[in-house]
């Protein structure tokens, strides 16, 4: 295996984490925010 596709494997999971985590984190500041709503 090259350095470069070693690389690349690590990017695209990098990416792949970022996005899931990014995700994650939307949908708890969307739950906070309706909760927020609701109480309002």
């Amino acid at each position: 295996m090259d350095s470069i596709d070693l690389t690349q494997m690590l990017h695209h999971s990098q990416l792949a984490f970022s996005e899931q985590a990014r995700c994650l984190f939307h949908k708890k500041i969307y739950s906070l925010w309706n909760r927020h709503l609701a109480c309002s």
